[in-house]
This record gives structure tokens, sequence and C-alpha cells, in this order.
């Protein structure tokens, strides 16, 4: 599989590629900084590697920070796996249906920063 993304340097780009997804940001959600934004792609699975800055966030009542992500990155059903928030837990999902990635039950700006790091399947080809 080979996704029109930019790429992150890594140590077996051909074998595993990290794409930088930040352009999928929404709702005014920022990387904390280069290469804090990616997913690693291998045969079976997807590695997440998230650090944000909600700060800034636009819609305080929308709660997603990504949108539109390509297909061949969601799993084959809608997901969910723990962040850090500013300093406790909360949960974020994936929506494969929608292409979209959401936190659960707390509002973007509350604490300032999102971080996780996931491993979720990937869709059936």
């Amino acid at each position: 599989m080979s996704l029109n993304l930019p790429m992150v340097e890594s140590r077996y780009p051909d074998q595993f590629p990290t794409y930088d997804i930040s352009q999928f940001l929404v709702n005014g959600v920022k990387a904390f900084g280069p290469g804090s934004v990616t997913a690693t792609v291998e045969p079976n699975h997807v590695s997440w590697d998230i650090r944000l800055d909600t700060s800034q966030i636009t819609d305080p009542d929308n709660r997603y920070f990504f949108q539109n992500l390509p297909a061949d990155l969601m799993p084959g059903v809608s997901t969910a796996r723990i962040a850090l928030h500013g300093t406790v837990a909360a949960q974020v999902q994936w929506n494969a249906s929608w292409r979209f990635m959401q936190i659960y039950s707390a509002r973007l700006n509350d604490r300032g920063s999102l971080s996780f790091e996931a491993r979720t399947l990937r869709r059936p080809a």
C-alpha cells in the first residue's frame, strides 16, 4: 500500500512507512511539532503516535480532532483507545464508517493537550 501523504523519516520506510497525518487535523487542533502526528503502516496494523495541542480549538462543543482520514489507515470497525488528555485519561474513538477520530466524554479544550500511542487492526483489503 502506498498513500499519497508526506512521509516521516523512519528506520524501515520501504517495509513500514510512517506518514505525517497532520493535514487531517480539524477544529483548530494543531500538532505539537514536526513528527508529532504520525501513522505507521504495518502488514496487519496501523500504529498511531499522536501529540496534539488543543488549546486553540475553534468549536469547544465539537469533539472531532481528525476528519477525512484515508480509508487505508482506518480500522475495519469503530475502535476506542485510551489517551492522555492533559493529566487525566480520556477515550478516543476511530469512526470507521465516517473516517474521523474524536475524544469521548470530555471537551477538547479542557486540558490543552491530547496524547496517545495506539495500534489498530487494518481494514481488510
